[in-house]
Formats: structure tokens, C-alpha cells, sequence
């Protein structure tokens, strides 16, 4: 009988409340007054857990097309600028074919690419141009080629002491992109961690 990946559902929630938090921040919600007013911030966080689900998820499903054993995702919840460390997963069993490497490699970053072009059109849209001195209190991201290039074509040029003052959903997009980036990075250990303290608390 399966077990039901407990650590994997509470990791799940976790993960879902820190980037509402997050989400509820960005909006300028102060959470100490208005703890109630957290649910503004869901476009965030719903956007930013849909690339990570599609990553994550397309690397565990190429797993199962070439019958390699994998866990489901962990998400990890963090107390950061964005609410989360990411997700990994486990491979259980070993990689025994090129092909099987390259797809299920490759495919969790393509995914996770493409939703993340996807929330940055949508969350550019309903982003706005400010002047710097208005933007209070407001963190500055570097940005790639991408992201500028796709800013100036939905945006237009930005003049002079002004900025972009992003939508929660184009900023969930510029994280899918850091995190696309980081996949590049081993972090199997982490995973494995998290897998083992799964098998031994559930």
C-alpha cells in the first residue's frame, strides 16, 4: 500500500503561507496590524508555486516515462525575499541512459522557463512606470536580457529617474527565472536530506 507523502503536503502548505506572506508584503500589507489581509497576497504566491510545480513535476514525470524511480517534490519554505528556497526531488533508483539524463534534466528547467515567460508577460501588463524617489521602500533586482527585453516590449522604454515598479506576477516570473538558472547548481544532496527525514518520521 502507498504511503501518503506527508512531508511532501506539509512542506507544500508551508511553502504556499511563506510566499502568500511574501506576496501580502509586496502588496504593502503590514501582516502585524492586518494579519487578515494576507490573502492579497495569492497572485504571487499561486504564480511563483505554478513554476515551481511545473518544473518539478515535469523532472519527476520524465522520470516515470523512462521508469526511474523518483520522489514527489519537496518544496522548501524560507523566511526570505521570496518566501521560498525552491523544490527539489530525489531520484530513488539510478539514471541508466543518456537520453533518460538529458530528459529529465532538461526537462524541469524548459518548463519551468516556459511558465515563467508566461507569468512575466501576464504580470509586465499590470506593471507600472514610477519615478524613483515615489519608489519607497522598494528592492531593486538586477534584471537579464530577458526580462529588459521583454519590459521594453510590453512597457515601452523607461525614461530617465524612473523605474519598473513590478507586478507580484512579474516578479514570481523574474524568480522562475533565477531559479531556472539555479538548477544548473547540484543540490541532490538537499533532497536526499529531506527524503531520508521523510522515511524515518512517515
Amino acid at each position: 500500500m502507498r504511503k501518503i507523502p506527508y512531508l511532501n503536503i506539509v512542506l507544500f502548505v508551508l511553502t504556499f503561507f511563506s510566499t502568500l506572506t511574501v506576496g501580502a508584503m509586496h502588496e504593502g500589507i503590514d501582516l502585524v496590524s492586518e494579519p487578515i489581509k494576507i490573502y492579497k497576497g495569492w497572485p504571487f504566491s499561486i504564480a511563483l508555486l505554478l513554476i515551481l510545480l511545473f518544473h518539478e513535476f515535469s523532472h519527476y514525470l520524465a522520470s516515470k516515462k523512462h521508469r526511474i524511480e523518483a520522489s514527489l517534490p519537496y518544496f522548501i519554505p524560507a523566511p526570505t525575499l521570496f518566501g521560498t528556497f525552491g523544490a527539489v526531488i530525489k531520484m530513488k533508483s539510478p539514471i541508466t541512459t543518456k537520453n533518460a539524463l538529458i530528459d529529465i534534466g532538461a526537462s524541469g528547467p524548459i518548463a519551468g522557463f516556459i511558465v515563467s515567460v508566461i507569468a512575466t508577460v501576464i504580470g509586465l501588463s499590470f506593471s507600472r512606470i514610477m519615478p524613483v524617489h515615489d519608489a519607497v521602500n522598494v528592492i531593486s533586482l538586477g534584471d537579464s536580457l530577458l526580462f529588459k527585453g521583454l519590459a521594453r516590449a510590453i512597457l515601452g522604454a523607461v525614461p530617465d529617474n524612473q523605474d519598473i515598479y513590478l507586478h507580484p506576477v512579474a516578479l514570481a516570473g523574474w524568480i522562475g527565472f533565477f531559479v531556472t538558472s539555479l538548477n544548473l547548481i547540484p543540490v541532490g544532496q538537499l533532497g536526499n536530506w529531506m527524503a531520508d527525514i521523510s522515511s524515518m518520521l512517515f
